[in-house]
């Protein structure tokens, strides 16, 4: 991960235009061409690596596509599942005192991301399409002002 201010705030600024676009609905008539989706997969991929934020770039990929709701979310769990499969091992070999160190926090994290998960189903299984996309589209904006601003 790279922590480049100027990229940061880059990035930071794209996720806030592209997040608004969806939020204003531009978003449904303007797509980019399914042709160079390998060019934002790799994009997303090499951007997210720089920077630390793979899922609000993914997320703003994945909302270029007219895809239902659970699509979108088994795709993008997929994806960050294959993603911390391959960084885990790392950090347990080179963090491995870090972690010991750390144990109640991620004991507290993982609990936290199974209630996370838990909750979240229950809100996705009431809310519409178009207020889910729009719920996406606030986070990434709310990313992207985190990011211009260099608080993460």
């Amino acid at each position: 991960m790279m922590n480049s201010g100027a990229v940061k705030v880059l990035l930071g600024i794209s996720l806030i235009f592209l997040g608004l676009k969806e939020a204003s609905g531009l978003g449904e008539r303007v797509r980019l061409p399914k042709q160079i989706d390998f060019i934002g997969g790799f994009l997303s991929g090499l951007l997210g690596g720089l920077v630390g934020n793979q899922g609000a770039i993914r997320s703003v990929y994945l909302l270029n596509y007219n895809i239902p709701k659970e699509t979108f979310i088994a795709t993008a769990t997929i994806i960050a599942s294959v993603v911390d499969i391959t960084r885990i091992p790392l950090y347990i070999f080179k963090g491995r005192g870090i972690l010991a160190g750390n144990a109640t926090l991620l004991f507290i994290t993982i609990a936290a991301a199974f209630a996370g998960t838990f909750a979240g189903k229950k809100l996705f299984e009431k809310v519409s399409l178009n207020v889910f996309r729009l719920y996406i589209a606030i986070g990434v904006i709310i990313i992207g002002v985190l990011l211009t601003l260099m608080i993460i």
